[in-house]
């Protein structure tokens, strides 16, 4: 059977002044034996399980292990029962990882249940014991540009968006589009939020066209070969 895997592309912004590259920081993090490599987050333990290095590349793995509300199993004829865990058991999540230290780009495996970007860094930084916060900023393809300028209809718009910070810093044009959104954000002091808009089954000609495409469009990174993107926004369109 065919699994689909996600990936999700970022470019990783160390803090000023830190002297050490990823493939150090996470060499002493992967020194870390038994329980020192544990870092409680959000009710679950997240865990370095494994890493591999080689000349250019490093690869490793994330665990996200949660042992409260833990899922039952069941079989065709609807019987239901609990699954036998220990007293230190509990559903492991995997999430994957791929990183290039001369570019900083970060391949990181999108699992809904697993580790998040987030909490990613969180743990590099806790464990690493790095002083400052460090960035995940997202990489696009022009490519996914030049298919949104393509679109003819849109029924459905999907936006998600962090607040930013440090040094993701809204250009005036940006905020023309996204500035109702990031008020909205403030007002609920909410780190994180999603909108979706719709046209539902009503027979129209889709969202209006300009608009749609103009908060589809905003750019946190004018210099560089990589610059962030659209990765928390989704269009869904019959031109896809």
């Amino acid at each position: 059977m065919a699994v689909r895997v996600i990936i999700d592309f970022y470019q990783l912004k160390l803090p000023d002044g830190f002297d050490q590259t990823f493939e150090v920081l996470s060499q002493k993090v992967s020194t870390l034996v038994g329980r020192n490599r544990n870092c409680p987050v959000h009710g679950a333990v997240i865990r370095l399980h494994k890493t591999f290095f080689d000349k250019r590349l490093v690869e490793g793995d994330l665990i996200r292990l949660r042992m409260d509300s833990l899922p039952v199993k069941g079989d065709l004829d609807g019987k239901l029962e609990e699954i036998d865990f220990g007293d230190e058991e509990g559903i492991a999540e995997q999430t994957a990882f791929l990183i290039d230290p001369a570019s900083n780009i970060v391949l990181l495996q999108r699992n809904r249940t697993g580790v998040s970007a987030s909490t990613f860094l969180h743990y590099f930084e806790q464990k690493g014991k790095v002083p400052d916060s460090m960035e995940l900023l997202p990489v696009i393809k022009s490519e996914a540009m030049r298919r949104l300028a393509k679109f003819q209809e849109i029924r459905k718009l999907q936006i998600v968006l962090a607040k930013p910070t440090g040094s993701a810093k809204l250009a005036h044009a940006d905020m023309a589009s996204l500035g109702g959104f990031l008020d909205a954000m403030e007002s609920l002091q909410a780190p994180r939020a999603e909108f979706e808009f719709s046209v539902g089954r009503i027979k129209s000609d889709g969202l209006l066209l300009k608009s749609a495409k103009e908060s589809s469009r905003f750019d946190w990174c004018k210099t560089g070969e990589y610059s962030p993107s659209d990765h928390p926004l989704t269009s869904s369109s019959k031109d896809w």
